[in-house]
Parts: structure tokens; sequence; C-alpha cells
């Protein structure tokens, strides 16, 4: 009766892992999302050059930002291009040469 049941508790197990696919699949959704979730990096400068007197070398703030949200070194220059472009992009700051001004 010992190899039935193994067999038997092996067979539950399997619709068990089945029905918890659905689970499984949520988890690696949500995962995925979290990987794809966009960072505020606006928000994050803002609250860096704010605790630095509203003025940063740009190389100091990326630093200080991705400190903040645990980049990985594979990451991080593909960030930096990404958050520079974002501030840039914005009436938030201005960048003069290798600083960025925080802007009233």
């Amino acid at each position: 009766t010992t190899p039935q049941a193994a067999p038997s508790s092996a067979a539950t197990a399997e619709p068990a892992s089945t029905s918890n696919g659905i689970n499984g699949s949520g988890a690696a959704a949500e995962a995925a999302s979290a990987k794809a979730k966009p960072y505020k990096w606006k928000k994050l400068a803002a609250g860096a050059l704010k605790a630095n007197g509203g003025t940063m070398k740009v190389k100091k703030l990326q630093e200080a930002v991705l400190g903040k949200i645990n980049a990985d070194g594979d990451e991080k220059a593909k960030l930096k291009t990404e958050m520079l472009q974002k501030w840039i992009a914005s009436s938030q700051f201005h960048i003069d040469g290798k600083t960025v001004v925080l802007k009233d």
C-alpha cells in the first residue's frame, strides 16, 4: 500500500500545483510588473536636490537616486540615461553643464 500512496500523493500534488498555477502566473506577472514599474525620477531627484541645497553635480545626483531605488550594476547605465532625459525634458530642473539645479 505504500507504493500506491506515493503515486496517489504525487497525483494530488500535481492538480494542486496546476490549480496554483494561476497563482503562480499571477506572481510571475506581479514580478514582471514590478520590473516594469516606472520610477519617479523627478520626485526622487527633487528630494535629493532639496536635501543638498538645490544643486548637485549630475553624476552625484544620479548616484543618489540610483541608491534610493537599489539598482544593480547591469541596469545602471540605462537608468542613468533615462533619468537624465527626464530631467532635461522637465521644467522643474535646469542643467548647466555638469550641474543640476532645482528651479523654484
